[in-house]
């Protein structure tokens, strides 16, 4: 199993928001102070500036901040409902038929942030068209080692994507053991890690038993956020 890092872009010119979990739906009462335990000009204060710069007038106007994703329904739309759920904001979310689209959009000024995976936002971040302002994982991806992750704004806010191989119901043990350790070989191989890491991707490899755990996992952290969001099958 590998997985994709994915984050929050924003044109240089434009904001993106987020914001920490309100104990109370009459929060802010009064102004927000974020305290940035870095050297200010470094990527965790910049980011720290423009979520607290984005709060504000998220809660002044709710619903008129957009963001961008490739789907409903879509890994990158459920990152931006998580983070209107942890973050207690409204935001509008506007679906595209897949990520490049939401990110030709981005650089045209059409929409002020959008949440993109990894691969499909690498030459655009290489050209400097894009500004990455966080990515969605628990922890900093290592091909961007300068962009915080959403989670040390955030507290909780981890989106991390994976890919796996998946069987027939029934297949016997011996067989999902031995197709299980061939793959993850083959993902360890040199070859795949360099030409994962140039796509933003990192392989994880885990036994299909941690596999079907992750799985379950996430289908009890993500039913509640697409309840919330009135997300349908199209």
């Amino acid at each position: 199993m590998g997985r994709w890092f994915r984050m929050i872009a924003a044109a240089v010119a434009m904001v993106a928001a987020g914001g920490a979990a309100s104990a109370q739906s009459s929060f802010p009462s009064k102004p927000v102070r974020i305290f940035v335990p870095y050297a200010a000009g470094g990527g965790v204060d910049v980011l720290a500036r423009t979520l607290g710069d984005a709060l504000a007038q998220a809660r002044a106007k709710p619903g008129s901040l957009s963001y961008g994703h490739a789907g409903t329904g879509t890994s990158t739309h459920l990152a931006g409902e998580l983070l209107k759920n942890l973050g207690r904001i409204d935001l509008n979310a506007i679906p595209y038929k897949g990520g490049a689209p939401s990110i030709n959009d981005l650089l045209g000024g059409q929409i002020p942030m959008s949440f993109n995976n990894g691969p499909e936002s690498v030459g655009q971040l290489e050209a400097g068209t894009v500004r990455a302002l966080a990515v969605t994982t628990a922890s900093r991806a290592p091909f961007l080692p300068d962009v915080p992750s959403m989670a040390e704004t955030v507290p909780g806010y981890d989106t991390e994507v994976w890919w796996g191989l998946l069987g027939p119901a029934g297949m016997a043990p011996d067989l999902v053991a031995k197709l299980s350790h061939d793959f993850v070989a083959a993902l360890n191989t040199e070859p795949v890690k360099e030409r994962l890491a140039k796509l933003g991707a990192a392989p994880i490899g885990s036994s299909p038993e941690q596999f079907d755990a992750r799985i379950r996992a996430d289908y009890k952290k993500w039913g509640p956020i697409i309840e919330a969001a009135g997300m349908k099958a199209e």
